[in-house]
């Protein structure tokens, strides 16, 4: 009442209270000193440069969780910020956000001899919706897709194999936001490795067919992943063989009905391989994207009209001489506008070890984890990345030795 600022009661002055005569908060998570439990606190509203607003240090460990013979490929959020992983396997796996696990389903595909996972997607509106590859008894792969309930019961879903019988992989889906989701994948001949070529398919809700874009220019194309901007725009991204012999990234941004809005391309002087294999879109519009730039990681921002904001290139100090090249495999974004990229580098050994970068809106770098750097003859990838609402990163992959093979997932503060 009247002029007071605070006043809970008790008025002593405890950490968390109010002063004794009303006049403000007591000691404070955001008051530029370390108290209480507190980490570390920097005074400002800022995550992830070193001190986030809760008063914890960016970037610190706040679960992990593994499974055997088997490994990570696609990580999605949910409302209350539970997780769903894919796994390589066709393992489908729940998680509330405290890593706590709710559920653990293996999808085969009806008559399928072998069934692989690869991509997850959430909508509010029509919920968890999980996709791969099913090798059928022509032995040729046909995409998939199922949606899945909040207990891990798979519903409706459905199967691309493209006319000619070709090898048909989905690489990526999304939703936009009126419930309608995209599939990206590639096809090709498995007899002759023949690339035939990328392509996008967009459904309603109630999955029936809306457009499908190929990529049918005469050059073998790959898409690899896939996302949807708050107006419905799709984005996709890939790599394709060039008249110059070479392998070029590109990405393509659509409009809901599939009309190409713009295309761009990513081509290393040299000829060297360029491939761009995960794509995120801000809430802005601006689209952040991922991959390998000849034997390097790589990472670029683009605005909405597909303008190059900043990039940035990773070569690890050792050679790239050996089977392992560094590269960028799965990208997210924050609410903030800050973005994330996870893949490998090279270690001293010869392995990959798995990397995970955050990254400001104006492109510097907040902060860089190498999870298991200290564990030798090992090889670790970080093959998905996701952001929850409270903007902690949630990183899964594969680990690797002699003697065992396991899927991982980690989520760390923001």
């Amino acid at each position: 009442d009247g002029d007071e600022v605070c006043d809970d009661g008790a008025n002593d002055g405890s950490y968390g209270g109010c002063l004794e005569d009303c006049s403000g908060l007591g000691p404070h998570c955001g008051d530029d000193a370390v108290q209480g439990s507190e980490d570390c606190d920097d005074g400002d509203a800022v995550n992830g440069d070193g001190c986030n607003v809760d008063c914890r240090l960016s970037a610190t460990l706040v679960w992990a969780r593994t499974f055997d013979d088997d490994y990570t490929q696609a990580i999605a959020i949910g409302a209350d910020d539970d997780i769903v992983v894919v796994s390589e396997q066709a393992r489908i796996l729940g998680f509330d956000s405290d890593g706590v696990p709710e559920w653990d389903e293996i999808y085969s595909l009806l008559g399928a001899d072998d069934t692989r996972g690869g991509a997850a997607a959430y909508d509010p509106g029509s919920g968890w919706l999980v996709g791969g590859r099913a090798m059928t008894p022509l032995d040729s792969n046909n995409a998939w897709w199922r949606r899945l309930d909040n207990s891990g019961v798979f519903g409706a879903g459905g199967v691309f194999d493209s006319p000619s019988g070709s090898d048909d992989r989905l690489g990526g889906l999304a939703f936009d936001a009126d419930g309608n989701f995209v599939l990206a994948g590639s096809s090709y001949n498995p007899e002759g490795n023949q690339d035939e070529g990328g392509w996008l398919r967009k459904y309603n809700e109630d999955q029936v067919l809306l457009w499908a874009q190929p990529f049918e220019d005469g050059d073998p194309h790959h898409t690899y992943e896939v996302a949807c901007d708050f107006e419905g725009n799709v984005i996709a991204v890939g790599t394709a063989f060039s008249a110059a012999d070479s392998w070029d990234g590109w990405v393509r941004k659509y409009d809901p009905e599939g009309v190409l809005l713009w295309a761009r391309v990513v081509a290393s002087p040299g000829g060297a391989a360029d491939t761009i294999s995960s794509v995120a879109a801000r809430v802005d519009g601006s689209v952040f994207v991922g991959g390998e730039q000849g034997d390097d990681a790589w990472v670029r921002s683009y605005s909405p009209g597909g303008v190059e904001m900043w990039s940035h290139a990773y070569d690890s100090p050792v050679t790239d001489a050996g089977l392992f090249t560094d590269g960028v495999f799965a990208v997210a974004v924050s609410s903030d506008g800050s973005s994330v990229a996870a893949g490998t580098e090279v270690k001293e050994d010869g392995l990959p070890g798995a990397w995970i970068r955050k990254f400001a809106e104006d492109g510097d770098v907040l902060w860089t984890l190498s999870p298991f750097s200290d564990m030798a003859a090992t090889s670790t990838i970080s093959m998905a990345v996701a952001v929850d609402s409270t903007d902690s990163v949630i990183v899964g992959g594969q680990f690797a030795s002699d003697a065992v093979m396991q899927g991982w997932v980690q989520k760390y503060t923001p």
